[in-house]
């Protein structure tokens, strides 16, 4: 069982000394899911409809929805956007299969936010009820854990900085977890294919990889940590702070070193694509 909220903190999550800001929009995880828009934090809901006006769902768009509040920014800065839930599985960007969830790059099929959209950065405060025993990964750092009601343990993630709409995202399940520590920072390696990958093996080259890359951007890795995921198939996507490497990717670099790309590239996006993107209306590679 997995269950998640993108949102405002849980109070528990704020009695371990979270402080979030919602900048765009998120679910809120009480009764009743909501969107915050151009907010600071939302209101609890039991009571949120009588601290702050409501906005109403202005229209669809191909790739989400787009709220128009009654007011002005000047006028009010926060609104709250009933959504209501609903169950099933998005039809693009999450996949599970042998008790591992994870989502890839279609945040906005499981989240409220516009896709394409890479300028409309904002924080995200995730919530992942799973159970005993499961590692997770999320955007930015992850507070400590906490237990929750039937037997689930809350895992919250919260980013250190606003990230774009298609980074959002998360991994869950029975991962097995090797890490390393180098001067250029940590790096976390998961398996989720279930096969007992040789993590140290195929990650081998990860390290002098992100030095190269910081000293060429003149800038450190990212958070100081970057964590790989790996996952079956040919799975290649760069998220907020970590990534998702297919297995099958990896072997055809085996086989192949003098094209492999799958690592390097989806690392550099840690640099240039999250820290850095291009303008509306321009293309990047």
């Amino acid at each position: 069982m997995v269950s998640t909220s993108s949102s405002t903190p849980s109070r528990s999550c704020q009695r371990s000394g979270v402080r979030q800001r919602t900048d765009r929009c998120a679910f809120h995880r009480r009764s009743r899911d909501a969107a915050v828009l151009h907010g600071q934090r939302s209101p609890d809901q039991r009571s949120g409809g009588r601290r702050c006006r409501r906005a109403g769902l202005g229209r669809q768009e191909p790739d989400g929805l787009r709220a128009s509040p009654a007011f002005t920014r000047r006028q009010q800065s926060r609104a709250a956007v009933p959504v209501q839930r609903h169950a099933g599985t998005p039809a693009r960007g999450f996949t599970a299969g042998g008790g591992t969830v994870y989502t890839s790059y279609f945040a906005c099929d499981w989240m409220v936010c516009l896709q394409d959209a890479p300028g409309d950065k904002a924080h995200l405060a995730l919530d992942l009820f799973l159970p005993t025993g499961v590692t997770s990964v999320g955007a930015g750092r992850m507070m400590p854990r906490l237990a929750a009601s039937s037997g689930l343990v809350l895992h919250c993630w919260r980013s250190t900085r606003p990230y774009s709409p298609y980074l959002y995202g998360f991994a869950a399940g029975p991962l097995v977890r090797r890490s390393e520590r180098t001067s250029t920072g940590e790096f976390v390696y998961l398996d989720g294919t279930g096969t007992k990958a040789d993590l140290a093996t195929l990650f081998a080259q990860t390290p002098a990889m992100a030095a190269f890359f910081a000293g060429k951007a003149g800038l450190p890795l990212p958070n100081g940590r970057y964590v790989q995921v790996l996952v079956p198939g040919v799975e290649a996507q760069e998220a907020a702070t970590f990534s998702l490497i297919g297995k099958d990717e990896l072997d055809s670099d085996r086989n192949d070193p003098s094209s492999a790309w799958v690592i390097a590239h989806e690392m550099a996006h840690q640099w240039w694509g999250i820290w850095s993107h291009a303008r509306p209306g321009k293309t990047s590679g």
